[in-house]
């Protein structure tokens, strides 16, 4: 199953992150794939690779493009370069949440994810990495917050669920 009808199938029968792990266990994907999750109460990132998954829970969860988790290391398909790169924003930008105050707005948040190392500005070179989207999730409130493209050059389109939702 391609990951973005996996993403559907979780949309549409899970109603909390530990269904939507627990579907994730029984879907057939198709290849690898990170999972951010969360409702109200919870979050996860789930890493899945060859039949594979891996959970990681926490209040503020931080993922780039390599596997985090130790078990799924070997699987990691990006070149040398590459998973260097996505390490070093790994790192800088959870230096730099750490200064961030919990109490912090959607926009504090972006001022740092919009930030070089961790954000990769686009060159025209469709080959090349860049960061495509940025997003900021508030469970609590029920908001995410997505910059698409450069996420300094544009502005936050705001998706709200309302209270009653699941």
């Amino acid at each position: 199953m391609p990951p973005y009808l996996a993403i559907r199938e979780l949309l549409d029968r899970a109603d909390d992150v530990d269904q939507a792990i627990t579907l994730l266990h029984g879907l057939p994907l198709a290849s690898s794939r990170c999972f951010m999750l969360c409702d109200r109460r919870k979050a996860a990132v789930v890493e899945a690779v060859a039949g594979r998954l891996r959970v990681r829970t926490g209040d503020e969860l931080v993922h780039t493009n390599h596997f985090l988790h130790p078990d799924l290391e070997p699987f990691d398909a990006l070149n040398p370069f590459a998973r260097r790169s996505s390490v070093r924003r790994l790192h800088t930008c959870l230096d730099r949440l750490a200064q961030v105050p919990v109490t912090a707005s959607a926009e504090q948040h972006f001022a740092v994810l919009s930030t070089p190392p961790i954000h990769v500005a686009g060159n025209g070179d469709i080959r090349r990495e860049r960061t495509v989207a940025t997003v900021v999730l508030h469970p609590t409130l029920g908001e995410l917050h997505l910059r698409t493209g450069d996420s300094d050059r544009t502005g936050s389109v705001v998706h709200s669920v309302p209270v009653s939702f699941r």
